[in-house]
């Protein structure tokens, strides 16, 4: 039988089979007696068919039972795996976000800085400072170098040739009409200037310079000039129009007057220039020299200052040779 089956399976059927292993009536009757044999062939394959998918659906059966306790196992875990990428998630959402943090931070002080740099600038209150003290250090020290060379150069003038023949003894009357000579400013710096009281605009200009550039060197050096007037219009410059006319000017000024003699005789020893007025006449100018004559204490010439000079120029030329009088 189970070389029959084995044939039949192989030659694929009964029929077949018995053609080639028997002659045509031993074919009949092996296919009468091999088809009850087939048919019980093919009902044992059937039932191993049958066996094969009873145990194919046990075998599923059991892998779902194992499928099922495995994912019930395996829910904890996922669980738990969820949780802890929930956790990461979140630590890392907070370190994004106090990363974040810290570039606000130090953006808002890199701003706070740059403000505060653009306020500030290169150049800070300490530095201007600096440079003021620095630069006026350094023209401190070139005034200084330059007056010390106009000294030197002074001292070796007055050595070398000396000083001018100017000035020398005077008596005339002030605006109170009191007697005054050389000797009543004896041991005082005396200021003189040349002029008269009916001059329009030159006197009037320089005695205003007169008292300001006066000013300023009793400021600066606490040394105190005398300054006299000296009319060169005794005729019309009384001690009366002398005395009113002193009213628009400094008040230390001193006016002097005298008679025509006195005059021409003062005005020769300063080598002063000035124009007689005709006979008789009444409405008239007076050319004369325009000069200020600083005098020593001991009515000694010291300078002189033309009129091209300012009232600052002036009290700084008279503080330099009261300075070089007093070494």
């Amino acid at each position: 039988l189970r070389n029959a089956l084995n044939t039949i399976r192989a030659h694929g059927g009964v029929a077949r089979a018995a053609q080639r292993l028997c002659s045509r009536p031993l074919s009949t009757a092996l296919y009468s007696t091999a088809q009850p044999l087939s048919v019980m062939a093919r009902r044992r394959m059937q039932s191993g068919v049958v066996i094969r998918g009873s145990a194919m659906r046990w075998m599923s059966t059991d892998a779902k039972q194992e499928g099922n306790t495995s994912n019930a196992d395996e829910e904890p875990k996922q669980q738990k795996q969820e949780e802890e990428q929930k956790q990461q998630r979140g630590q890392q959402q907070q370190q994004q976000q106090q990363q974040q943090q810290q570039q606000q931070q130090q953006q808002q002080q890199q701003r706070s800085q740059s403000k505060g740099k653009k306020r500030s600038g290169p150049v800070t209150w300490a530095s201007l400072a600096l440079l003021l003290v620095a630069g006026g250090g350094v023209v401190w020290y070139y005034e200084k170098e330059k007056r010390e060379q106009y000294l030197k150069a002074r001292r070796k003038m007055n050595v070398s040739a000396g000083r001018p023949t100017l000035g020398g003894p005077y008596e005339l009357v002030d605006a109170h009409g009191e007697k005054v000579s050389d000797k009543t400013f004896a041991g005082q710096y005396v200021l003189i200037y040349f002029g008269f009281t009916n001059c329009p605009d030159i006197c009037p200009s320089e005695l205003n310079k007169m008292g300001r550039a006066l000013d300023m060197v009793e400021r600066d050096t606490g040394v105190q000039v005398q300054p006299l007037f000296i009319s060169v219009d005794p005729q019309r410059d009384t001690p009366q129009r002398m005395q009113e006319y002193s009213k628009e000017f400094h008040p230390r000024i001193r006016w002097l007057t005298g008679t025509d003699e006195q005059i021409r005789d003062i005005a020769k020893r300063f080598k002063v220039y000035y124009s007689a007025p005709p006979e008789g006449a009444i409405d008239y100018q007076v050319d004369h020299s325009i000069f200020f004559y600083l005098m020593s204490k001991e009515n000694q010439f010291m300078e002189y200052f033309g009129k091209q000079l300012t009232d600052v120029e002036v009290a700084e030329k008279m503080a330099e040779a009261l300075k070089l009088d007093q070494e």
